[in-house]
């Protein structure tokens, strides 16, 4: 569905007039024994939709591709090269394995859809034309007794198609909310839950980021959280479902986790990433490393070289060595956990 019918009143008043306009047209050429019609209803219907689509998107293409070209004659922050990136994917062992899992979950729910849909499609029909039909037409010969025939077998199709269509789209609309899938303009990731990963690159400017050349990510963005793994070398911006300033998106991302991974994860957000988010859930997994405590050093002269009590830190996190009296690591900013190093 078209951005616009997704926007506020536009989206309920679609899904309203919809299904009355189709029974009407299925009603009317029921009555006047042509089903041209309600087909030429339909495929009407499709070509609109289809036009109004296509138009925003070319539209929504070409001004995106004139801001990137903007910010291409802009000096970079910095960049992820695509050997960068794909060096650190092919160090994640995890990847794989994530993937797999994602992908089952995504076929289960696109069974459940597709098996949900052929019985709507053989069995209610069938329902439809024995227990609605037949309450429909008592209903209509109690109350529509002044109506010429034409008229009440018309407003029976009519019922009964609107009938058919409402319990479609209930029973597809609250099933897409169970399983989390797009429909009806929900705000829902229409790739499920796979992140987002950009192969051809990414570009970093003063107020935005560019993925793979094609999609501008404008800041501020509406995050739900940053995740920092040093194990696996990337991270991941979890966005909000409903972005507060839509007008600085850009071109519209399918995705709701954007992941880009990197030779030094902490480098990079230090460095460039942090300086577009305020006040958002920072989560890091450090990559495993071992404590260290550097070997007191032999000092010549004095009284034939004896050993110096002073021993001498390092940060457990980063490396770079550290004194006693420092409460944070200078290089990488972590806390140091001096209880543990003190014991060793």
């Amino acid at each position: 569905m078209s951005m616009a019918m997704q926007s506020g009143p536009v989206k309920y008043l679609f899904w309203v007039v919809a299904p009355i306009a189709f029974a009407a047209a299925a009603a009317w050429g029921q009555v006047a024994h042509n089903s041209w019609l309600s087909i030429g209803v339909f495929v009407g219907y499709l070509v609109i939709v289809f036009g109004i689509m296509i138009a925003m998107s070319y539209k929504s293409y070409k001004s995106n591709s004139v801001e990137i070209e903007k910010y291409k004659r802009q000096s970079a922050l910095g960049k992820l090269d695509p050997d960068e990136i794909r060096k650190a994917m092919e160090r994640d062992a995890e990847l794989q394995k994530e993937y797999s899992q994602m992908s089952k979950g995504m076929f289960k729910n696109m069974f459940i859809l597709l098996a949900l849909l052929l019985v709507i499609i053989f069995i209610y029909p069938t329902l439809l034309s024995t227990v609605v039909n037949r309450f429909i037409t008592a209903l209509i010969a109690r109350y529509a007794v002044g109506m010429t025939v034409f008229y009440q077998d018309f407003l029976s199709y009519f019922l009964g198609y609107l009938v058919l269509f409402g319990v479609w789209f209930l029973v597809f609309y609250a099933l897409s909310r169970a399983l989390k899938l797009p429909f009806a303009g929900q705000a829902a990731n229409p790739m499920g839950n796979l992140p987002m990963i950009p192969s051809k690159g990414v570009v970093f400017y003063r107020d935005a980021f560019i993925l793979d050349g094609s999609y501008i990510m404008k800041t501020p963005l509406a995050v739900k959280r940053i995740l920092i793994n040093e194990k696996r070398r990337f991270i991941e911006i979890e966005l909000e479902s409903k972005p507060q300033n839509q007008k600085r998106r850009g071109m519209q991302l399918p995705y709701q986790r954007i992941r880009l991974y990197t030779k030094s994860p902490k480098e990079l957000w230090s460095k460039i990433l942090s300086k577009y988010f305020q006040q958002v859930s920072v989560e890091t997994i450090e990559k495993p490393q071992e404590a260290g405590v550097e070997e007191p050093n032999q000092q010549a002269g004095g009284d034939g070289g004896a050993e110096s009590k002073e021993k001498h830190y390092v940060c457990p996190y980063c490396g770079s060595p550290i004194e006693e009296d420092w409460e944070y690591c200078p290089k990488c900013g972590r806390k140091i956990p001096w209880n543990k190093l003190l014991k060793e």
